[in-house]
């Protein structure tokens, strides 16, 4: 995919995740409506950067004032080749990542895969496990998420519970076709001492019964920082904590639920987490 211009790989990154980009005719498909990881855009891979896969925005109202447009050049198995226009003029060829065929398929009891699970970039299969946040159901939700947006039935866009069985039948199925290389598991927020913890780990069981791919496992820090070891023994490869941000008015404004957590709290969880997982797994 050779561009039309030299141009700032990191630059244009920044630019084009707060601007977004307006999809032509040629562009029907603008990313799924919410969830917990990236939602309403999608994946473009950027020629010459060195970490090319960008999720960017296809949806919401500031999208529509972007300086950037896109049409399809051809499509692709997985990766379509688009045409990225600044202010109506060609600028760039790029990726953008396709839902992959195979996420039409059924599990054994009928459900679509792609009701299941999403694929974050090429090759990362996310599997939000729950999709019920108690700080949703309280009002005190983070200003970001949009975990419970699509809550449906098995005639919706996604399941709000998965089970292990039908995870392991997509991560099988994907790991067959090439487009994951680690699985993700995050959650919604429960109120529990272990904060919804240990709902991970017959996921993580299921799949290292059948796979050796890595885990990562997104969760809130539990009343007892030991809980983390069941995670690791469970089969967890990596963990993430996230604290969102380190200015603890901007984490009161923007994630009030998960500012009950303090941030001395996710310090100690981080070096609790460092010591059961390792350098570079935290």
């Amino acid at each position: 995919m050779d561009g039309f211009c030299c141009y700032d790989g990191l630059r244009l990154k920044v630019r084009l995740m707060c601007l977004g980009v307006r999809g032509g005719a040629s562009v029907t498909d603008l990313g799924r409506v919410g969830g917990a990881g990236p939602a309403g855009g999608r994946y473009l891979l950027l020629p010459g950067t060195v970490t090319p896969s960008t999720n960017v925005p296809f949806q919401g109202k500031f999208v529509s004032f972007s300086p950037y447009s896109m049409e399809r050049l051809r499509e692709g198995e997985l990766i379509g080749e688009y045409l990225l226009y600044e202010k109506g003029k060609p600028f760039l060829r790029v990726g953008v990542v396709e839902k992959p065929k195979f996420f039409d398929e059924k599990t054994s009891d009928g459900i679509p895969f792609w009701k299941l699970v999403a694929l974050h970039g090429t090759e990362v299969i996310g599997v939000t496990v729950n999709k019920l946040c108690a700080y949703w159901s309280e009002g005190i939700e983070c200003g970001f998420c949009a975990i419970q947006q699509n809550i449906k039935t098995h005639l919706g866009k996604s399941l709000a519970l998965k089970s292990p069985e039908n995870i392991v039948e997509v991560v099988l199925a994907a790991i067959k076709h090439g487009v994951c290389k680690h699985v993700t598991l995050t959650a919604g927020a429960i109120r529990a001492e272990d904060r919804g913890l240990s709902q991970f780990l017959p996921f993580i069981r299921r799949i290292r019964e059948k796979v050796s791919v890595p885990i990562h496992v997104q969760v809130e820090p539990p009343k007892n920082l030991s809980d983390l070891k069941k995670l690791y023994y469970a089969g967890a490869d990596t963990i993430g904590m996230h604290i969102e941000s380190l200015d603890e008015n901007v984490r009161r404004k923007v994630c009030p639920g998960k500012a009950e957590v303090s941030k001395e709290k996710y310090y100690e969880a981080w070096k609790e987490a460092l010591k059961i997982f390792g350098e570079n797994q935290v």
